[in-house]
């Protein structure tokens, strides 16, 4: 049976012998992770709690910002030096942003007439019109 529980980092692992709640924090290139075993904490209610206790506590201590989006860093393979615009190997520039909880746009930007430039230009000012519009209504989170 699927997990319908949806909790941003946290995960449900049910096996024949393992039974808990796998928390996953990942914020630039740093990675914290723990396991909160049902049989530790009592039951899965408790676990969960501590699981969700345990993510909060170290988003806040690495400055992470507690949303239910995606929180998008710099990435040492993105050789644009812009968050969220990338070059793919074709010609063209990939743009991505969360435009909602869950929900990851992704847009292409052809670059036509070898106009690298304005191709990069345009990928740039797609990004920040999606994330105009979809923190039109949240306060702004500026990474």
């Amino acid at each position: 049976m699927k997990n319908k529980l949806r909790l941003k980092s946290i995960s449900r692992i049910d096996t024949h012998d393992t039974h808990g709640w796998y928390v996953r924090v990942k914020y630039f290139d740093k990675q914290y992770r723990k396991f909160f075993s049902d049989n530790k904490y009592g039951n899965k209610l408790s676990a969960l709690v501590e699981a969700k206790k345990y993510r909060d506590e170290v988003e806040q201590s690495i400055g992470k910002p507690r949303t239910d989006r995606m929180v998008t860093t710099t990435n040492r393979r993105n050789r644009t030096g812009i968050v969220g615009v990338r070059r793919r190997e074709f010609p063209a520039f990939e743009v991505q942003a969360s435009i909602s909880p869950r929900k990851i746009k992704k847009i292409l930007v052809p670059i036509t007439d070898g106009n690298e430039q304005a191709a990069f230009e345009e990928a740039c000012r797609i990004r920040q019109r999606l994330l105009e519009r979809s923190y039109q209504d949240e306060d702004r989170i500026d990474f």
